[in-house]
């Protein structure tokens, strides 16, 4: 009795499968309209050269193109310059940039190698004793750079 069922069950549905497939099939199909071709129009117009002027606004930081950096090779207290020191002052060539005030700085050098004499002095005597050898190039050396 199953297979019975089944089987009916199976005819019915390839039964309606194929009339909705003659139903389907039987539909006209909508002819599609043909769109007329539409000609693009340009207009166009003479055109005589002439000159247009450049004109460019802008605002904001300005900056050097050719950038250099300046390093003191000597040690000194800033005096005074002839022109405000800041980024973008022209100076002409040869003009003196910045100067500086090295008295304070050769005052401290002068200390160092006045210091330096006094410590070579001390060690004479022992270098006397030690080294008789060296004894008489420091000796020249002090004598010499005191005078």
């Amino acid at each position: 009795m199953r297979q019975i069922i089944i089987s009916a069950f199976g005819v019915l549905i390839i039964a309606i499968g194929y009339f909705g497939m003659k139903k389907m099939g039987s539909r006209e199909k909508p002819i599609p309209k043909k769109t007329p071709k539409s000609i693009p129009v340009a207009f166009s117009e003479f055109v005589a050269n002439s000159d247009t002027p450049i004109t460019i606004t802008a605002s904001g930081n300005l900056a050097a193109r050719d950038r250099i950096e300046i390093y003191s090779e000597v040690q000194g207290i800033f005096d005074f310059s002839a022109k405000s020191f800041k980024p973008g002052i022209y100076y002409p060539a040869g003009a003196v940039l910045i100067k500086l005030n090295s008295d304070e700085h050769r005052a401290n050098l002068k200390s160092q190698k006045s210091s330096l004499y006094n410590q070579v002095v001390g060690l004479l005597p022992d270098l006397k004793f030690d080294y008789p050898e060296a004894y008489d190039a420091w000796f020249s050396y002090v004598t010499t750079a005191t005078n």
